[in-house]
């Protein structure tokens, strides 16, 4: 577990090049109360390989628990995370007329993509995982599964294979339709998208949205190929107090009037079903997650492989972030216990 961990943190960022997003001039206050954990939660925490607890209750830090060497000003991974802070982008580019349509196509403004499946698929789609690329893998389970791994991540990850070409290998097919099937190789093309269309590229344009919006005390990065193309799947990475600033921000967002705020709630209102067995959340929409079965409140969720975390109360503007190794803990329970 600890390799597994090290690998995240320091090994992959030394094999990659990256997009380094500067911090903001006026990083966010985040107050903090000295509450202590409720015991249920801090048992099945601490006897988890989770690596960082943090609860914000609307107005500051009540409850923050962290394991040694995780420092507050330490980059950690997102993992799947990620694909919401691209989503983000993508709508800030929308809404400053970079983009003109959702419903236009990846290669419009992504020509390397061309002749591609995903240079061909709507941007919509690519947000929503329902690009209809099920069937471009070796093993066409909606849920991702082992084919989504072999073909695309570790070409990509392990082997370091530009995407372009990654992609360029999948094929080009028929969409299978337009429903719910998770691949990671959708963020990727977005990603694309909002680096060929902002000015400055990818990390300058985060760097006057997102990270000044947010408050980012620290530079963070996505993890880039040879190409400079963001592996925006599971890569980037923030410290864990510019990870909550960012839930923090996305929140607000949802509730704000305008156009970024129309485009987040769109994650919700334009989602599709994901009809996935034993799935809790029943929707998926812009790299976001939503309606979970047993939660009351409206909510999103930005979720990673391994039980990462951020979940967000649409009306509360509470944020809970979890950052793991492993989901060895029980992920209902500890959200229950502080967002019911």
């Amino acid at each position: 577990m600890q390799k597994m961990l090290e690998l995240r943190l320091r090994g992959f960022p030394a094999k990659f090049q990256h997009i380094v997003i500067p911090p903001s001039l006026a990083p966010r206050r985040l107050p903090s109360v000295d509450t202590e954990v409720p015991d249920g939660v801090y048992s099945e925490i601490a006897s988890s390989s989770a690596q960082s607890f943090l609860y914000w209750d609307g107005k500051a830090i009540k409850y923050d628990l962290s394991q040694a060497g995780i420092d507050n000003d330490l980059p950690v991974y997102g993992l799947s995370m990620s694909k919401s802070i691209t989503s983000y982008l993508l709508g800030r580019a929308l809404c400053a007329g970079h983009i003109e349509s959702l419903d236009d196509r990846i290669k419009k403004y992504v020509p390397a993509l061309d002749g591609t499946f995903y240079g061909d698929a709507t941007i919509r789609n690519a947000l929503n995982m329902a690009s209809g690329d099920r069937r471009l893998y070796s093993d066409s389970s909606n849920r991702g599964g082992p084919g989504v791994w072999k073909d695309y991540v570790v070409p990509v990850a392990m082997k370091g294979v530009p995407i372009v070409d990654a992609m360029r290998k999948l094929g080009n097919r028929e969409p299978a339709g337009a429903a719910f099937a998770y691949r990671d190789a959708n963020a990727d093309a977005v990603a694309m998208v909002i680096s060929a269309v902002a000015p400055g590229g990818l990390g300058e344009f985060a760097s006057r949205t997102l990270a000044r919006d947010a408050g980012f005390e620290h530079p963070v990065k996505y993890l880039a190929d040879r190409d400079n193309a963001a592996l925006a799947f599971a890569y980037f990475y923030a410290t864990r107090l510019d990870w909550l600033r960012a839930g923090i921000l996305i929140g607000e967002e949802f509730k704000a009037k305008g156009c970024v705020g129309d485009y987040l709630r769109s994650a919700v209102t334009d989602s599709v079903p994901v009809n996935l067995q034993r799935a809790p959340w029943r929707r998926y929409g812009r790299f976001f997650w939503s309606d979970h079965k047993w939660l009351d409140r409206k909510h999103v969720a930005m979720l990673g492989h391994g039980g990462q975390t951020m979940l967000i109360d649409l009306e509360g503007g509470r944020v809970l972030h979890i950052l793991s190794i492993r989901q060895d803990f029980d992920r209902l329970k500890v959200m229950t216990a502080v967002f019911e």
